[in-house]
């Protein structure tokens, strides 16, 4: 019995791919911010999601990061992401 419960826990401390963050993140914010978002300008590191972008869209996203976060725990939920910056 302790195996099969040392094996379950580390089956749910997986973390999905990058790639699906990162697409989960144009397809959020072009739904919420109405703005595109090359999947070239997004990167995650250490559960912090960084997103390239001029300033006035930078400050948008700001505004909205709440909401933005709350989405993509909806989407892919789970302790993946902690920020966006």
């Amino acid at each position: 019995m302790e195996k099969i419960t040392g094996f379950l826990d580390r089956i749910s401390k997986i973390q999905p791919p990058d790639f699906a963050v990162r697409n989960s993140m144009t397809e959020i914010i072009k739904e919420v911010l109405d703005e595109d978002v090359s999947i070239k300008d997004i990167s995650v590191r250490n559960q912090i999601v960084h997103i390239n972008g001029n300033s006035s869209f930078r400050n948008t996203l700001v505004l909205n990061k709440d909401k933005i976060l709350k989405k993509l725990q909806e989407k892919l939920p789970g302790e993946f992401v902690k920020d966006i910056n």
